[in-house]
């Protein structure tokens, strides 16, 4: 790998991990078609990805720091019930609790994991698959319920969804939100929920993986791989502010036909490799 090639990567993870067509399956596409490239393992993957919650972590940042900051000194913030010290602990519960999910997928399905980012055949019906669950908003719509509504069960719901995004080419951010929406969620909390639910799941993959990974890097790779977390870190603070205004508008239905198209060409360049 170069440091073109990361530059490349970088972006496409910026932009992809937040816009619903699958960040993972993207970067799995890019790689089959760049000569020659390679890469130990799926650490930088994993790295591409902390970048991104960087990003998340720095968009939201206020909000964040207010959910933490009340829950722990027991403060309310501001004079809005939903910010109470007891409604900000109890929205830490379940992202905890729809973490579960993943977490304890990505424990037991690790190896398989790791296969499916090298196996390109897989990338195409999961991303037509993609683009189905983003078609359901347009007939199910979106609710009221905000953050501090939620349920232990929509969590729950929200976090089986997160677990199937393991499988490049399911969008994680696409198949929460609308997980988030079927359960009757605001589109911009649904959002909100789906990135926050990343933070813990990816910070685990990610500290698991450097631990492995890093000590066998050569100065070389270490630089490429700077350079595609900054990129990606940057392409994914625009990419939520797109997301955000695009699930506001309620206009999925572009993505899920890009997935539909995208799925059907990783199709064919899979058939043409074999």
């Amino acid at each position: 790998m170069n440091f073109l090639d990361a530059f490349l990567l970088g972006l496409v993870q910026g932009l992809t991990e937040f816009l619903p067509v699958s960040s993972s399956g993207h970067l799995v596409l890019i790689q089959s078609l760049i000569p020659g490239f390679h890469q130990p393992g799926v650490l930088f993957d994993v790295i591409l990805h902390g970048a991104t919650l960087l990003a998340v972590v720095l968009f939201f940042l206020r909000e964040l720091a207010s959910i933490g900051f009340s829950a722990i000194s027991g403060s309310r913030i501001t004079d809005s019930r939903e910010w109470s010290p007891a409604a900000s602990r109890r929205l830490i519960f379940l992202l905890c609790l729809g973490t579960i999910p993943a977490g304890v997928a990505g424990v037991l399905f690790r190896k398989a994991v790791a296969t499916a980012f090298h196996t390109g055949g897989i990338v195409g019906p999961a991303l037509i698959a993609t683009g189905g669950i983003l078609f359901l908003p347009k007939w199910f719509g979106s609710g009221k319920k905000t953050l501090f509504q939620m349920g232990a069960g929509d969590a729950f719901v929200i976090g089986l969804a997160q677990a199937m995004a393991l499988v490049p080419g399911i969008s994680r951010s696409g198949i929460t939100i609308v997980a988030g929406l079927m359960r009757g969620m605001r589109g911009e909390d649904a959002v909100k929920f789906s990135f926050f639910l990343s933070l813990p799941a990816i910070a685990g993959a990610v500290f698991l993986e450097s631990i492995r990974g890093l000590p066998e890097l050569s100065p070389g790779d270490i630089a490429c791989y700077g350079i595609g977390f900054g990129v990606s870190l940057l392409s994914g603070l625009g990419a939520i502010g797109i997301l955000l205004k695009v699930v506001r508008s309620g206009r999925l239905k572009g993505f899920a036909w890009y997935c539909v198209v995208a799925g059907l060409i990783a199709i064919l360049f899979s058939l043409g490799a074999s």
